[in-house]
């Protein structure tokens, strides 16, 4: 869905969107992907944007966002 960039084009983070399955059956779901790390699953968007973008700031990355 959206992707993070450095100044030189690479990817450094992405919000992905994805299915859980739960006991209650498939549920639509985001996912934060950033390179190291588990992909981190949120109900919503701006909550996993919000991961990706606290992820880019404690490691003091300077970063464009792009549509994927």
């Amino acid at each position: 869905m959206y992707r993070w960039l450095d100044p030189q084009g690479v990817v450094l983070a992405e919000v992905r969107q994805g299915l859980a399955v739960t006991p209650a059956g498939p549920k639509a779901t985001y996912l934060a992907v950033v390179p190291g790390q588990a992909p981190i699953h949120k109900e919503r968007f701006t909550c996993a944007k919000k991961v990706i973008d606290q992820w880019i700031s404690l490691n003091r990355i300077r970063a464009t966002v792009v549509p994927a």
